[in-house]
């Protein structure tokens, strides 16, 4: 089965010297938001929505103005291959690009039924494949506003000069489709439609600029990968930013360790040091350093030798904090547990 390493990334360390405790922001895994059979790993992608010659309806302050051919298929393969990296960099599946007859593009896509069985039992037999991820439809629309204002800008000689600025706001609609089949089951394991919008500008000083602005210069990447980012977490396991708080301050050792800590994000050496306190006769310091072990134990993947750790904290002394985090523990166990069944891989 694939292994899977739960070592939460560390993004950066904020200090609260006043509490004397510290913020320490990380990622930490979360399990896809449907539920994908763990046996469907080897998957391939493909986009079935767009040839060279699909268009892009263009509006000018909701009146249509014009139809751009070629920049739908563009951000589809930008969404698919943004897809394609996600799951890679994750391990969830092992993804391959495949190529769809541009002559088998429908021609009302979001009315289309799925793929039949037969079919999709060829491609994967023809990929080595278990299961495909399809961009079956896709819909891209601009809507652009023209508006008037009195700027500033520097003649030759560097001195100001007022001039009229004319900017030309243009929002892109993006809305896909998607299906994710399953060989093993002759299955559509999942269906999925949503909408995405962003808002662009560029900037004109003539009317004529601001009258010449091509659709296609506008950097549309972005929505490409928020379609695929959000379908990445749809159906894969993927990393969520938060954070954790330790104790820095309780003797010289501590405020050492968090230092260091803040400069190598060794965890493991931390949780050593910190281990040396857990005797402490001083019960304030005994129970930061068993909390502190509980963080690091988590911050090292392993959320249930946490847990005990925080619970001989909680036996030294019962605070809010402590409780807080237990119920944040219990749930990262969990998680955990979900996250390893959607990877087929059952142990901890």
């Amino acid at each position: 089965m694939r292994s899977f390493l739960f070592y939460c990334t560390a993004l950066a360390v904020l200090f609260l010297q006043g509490c004397g405790t510290a913020y320490y922001y990380a990622e930490f895994i979360h399990p896809s938001k449907t539920y994908i059979p763990a046996k469907i790993y080897h998957v391939g992608l493909l986009d079935k929505a767009t040839t060279a010659t699909t268009k892009a309806a263009v509006f000018t302050s909701g009146i249509p103005y014009e139809s751009v051919s070629g920049l739908p298929q563009i951000v589809a393969h930008k969404t698919i291959s943004d897809l394609k990296e996600q799951l890679a960099e994750i391990g969830r599946y092992n993804p391959l690009l495949i190529t769809w007859p541009q002559d088998s593009v429908s021609n009302k896509p979001f009315s289309q039924p799925a793929m039949n069985p037969t079919i999709v039992d060829s491609l994967c037999q023809a990929y080595g494949i278990n299961g495909l991820i399809v961009l079956e439809a896709i819909e891209l629309t601009i809507n652009t506003r023209g508006s008037v204002e009195v700027g500033t800008v520097a003649d030759p000689a560097g001195m100001p000069v007022r001039v009229p600025e004319f900017t030309s706001q243009s929002q892109v609609n993006y809305t896909v489709l998607w299906r994710f089949y399953d060989n093993l089951h002759s299955a559509t394991a999942d269906s999925f439609q949503e909408t995405y919008q962003l808002s662009f500008t560029k900037v004109a000083y003539t009317q004529e600029e601001a009258a010449n602005t091509d659709p296609k210069d506008m950097n549309l990447s972005d929505v490409a990968n928020l379609a695929a980012h959000d379908y990445f977490q749809r159906i894969s396991p993927y990393w969520k930013e938060d954070f954790r708080v330790y104790y820095q301050t309780g003797s010289p050792a501590f405020y050492r360790i968090g230092q260091n800590l803040d400069y190598d994000g060794n965890w493991e050496v931390a949780a050593i040091e910190w281990e040396k306190f857990t005797e402490s006769a001083e019960r304030s310091l005994a129970y930061k350093a068993h909390y502190n072990l509980a963080v690091a134990s988590e911050m090292m993947g392993n959320p249930r030798q946490a847990k005990i750790s925080l619970e001989q904290a909680l036996e030294i002394k019962q605070t809010r904090q402590a409780k807080t985090y237990l119920e944040k523990l219990k749930k990262q166990i969990l998680i955990y547990d979900v996250v390893n069944a959607q990877l087929g891989n059952l142990k901890n």
